[in-house]
């Protein structure tokens, strides 16, 4: 079969002419499998996205508004870790305005952040307008 792809090396052609036309396309997979230079872990690294929200920054808002480092459970610091990430999807959206599985996971977010801001108002509204004011938050 002279001329059997326009993309194989001609002389892996010129080896497996005794064979089927399968067995050609296998030794040519096989030939670029080797030829394809295989990813090194300092080849990854660079390549590698960082979190928006890593554990620094988590910590950080909750010493900013929790009770210490590790308080995750008060409402004041989920709030603040709602609004933190609000604030990242709503620049996320300005740039790719037809990611609809974003939007809906934002609108779902502004509404837990709403019911945790209304628990709050709720049960005390001093820290409520702490909250408010520190975020800067409309309400």
């Amino acid at each position: 079969w002279p001329g059997f792809c326009r993309i194989c090396v001609p002389s892996l052609c010129q080896q497996n002419l005794e064979f089927g036309p399968q067995s050609r396309i296998f030794a040519i997979l096989k030939f670029y499998k080797q030829q394809r230079p295989q990813p090194t872990a300092t080849s990854a690294a660079p390549n590698k996205r960082k979190m928006y929200l890593d554990k620094t920054k988590r910590s950080e808002i909750y010493t900013q508004f929790g009770q210490n480092a590790q308080d995750s459970g008060t409402a004041e610091s989920q709030i603040a870790q709602f609004s933190f990430r609000i604030a990242h999807l709503t620049e996320h959206l300005k740039k790719n305005k037809k990611d609809y599985s974003t939007q809906l996971s934002l609108v779902k977010m502004v509404g837990k952040r709403r019911d945790l801001l209304n628990y709050l108002k709720q049960i005390d509204i001093a820290r409520y307008r702490a909250v408010i004011e520190k975020l800067n938050l409309r309400r």
